[in-house]
């Protein structure tokens, strides 16, 4: 997250929904606090169902992995917070929750939570009874490629590919109506073409999901923006 006034300690916000987030340690709060801390951030969590406002003294929102969906004021204190322009938002979506209140919000900017997860079909090493073996299935964990554009933000690591961890969750930008809220978007992070995102993905079905081109979005996909 890019914050203004460097030379004093900054103070991030996690909302209290990420907090119930997936014991994934890559989108845990102890996890982000970790690596803020070395930045001279302050990471705090607020509950902004108990608060009038998003706290002055916050330089960002940051909200990680929701396990349940933003309520109505949660969305409301959000949004009087991006209006005010007081700070910054980031958002790590939970592929495996559908949270639609936040999608639509976040729909309003021109970037739209697809509500899926990126897969593939392939071979993956897997280990069984202590051997390593090729197996033959579905693949959700992607690869995420980095475009040459999005060295102003990503500097060093623009054009790189990189392998991440757990589900992902597909994005779409509709340029006309981020331009119309004022917001300039950059794809961050892509898919290759053979995924796709499966919209009725259930982790309990022990068959393997195909790609419904009716239903599901074809790729490649962008992944972050």
């Amino acid at each position: 997250v890019s914050i203004s006034h460097p030379e004093a300690a900054r103070s991030l916000k996690t909302s209290s929904t990420s907090s119930r987030v997936s014991p994934n340690p890559s989108i845990s709060p102890l996890f982000v606090k970790t690596f803020v801390d070395r930045q001279n951030i302050k990471l705090d969590s607020v509950d902004l169902n108990n608060v009038d406002a998003v706290p002055a003294d916050a330089s960002a929102i940051v909200i990680l992995g929701p396990k349940a969906d933003l309520s109505e004021r949660e969305i409301k204190l959000l949004s009087d917070y991006w209006s005010e322009g007081n700070g910054r938002l980031f958002v790590m979506l939970n592929a495996a929750m559908k949270t639609p209140r936040l999608a639509e919000w976040l729909s309003s900017f021109g970037v739209t939570p697809l509500q899926d997860v990126v897969m593939r079909t392939g071979t993956m090493l897997a280990v069984e009874r202590g051997q390593p073996t090729l197996k033959t299935g579905m693949v959700t964990t992607a690869v995420g490629i980095v475009p040459a554009q999005a060295k102003g933000i990503l500097k060093e690591i623009a054009g790189i590919d990189m392998q991440l961890s757990g589900v992902s969750q597909s994005i779409g930008v509709d340029a006309a109506k981020a331009g119309a809220a004022h917001v300039q978007t950059t794809q961050l992070l892509s898919t290759p073409a053979e995924y796709w995102g499966e919209t009725e993905y259930d982790s309990r079905d022990p068959q393997t999901p195909t790609n419904d081109s009716a239903k599901d979005h074809k790729g490649p996909l962008t992944i972050a923006v």
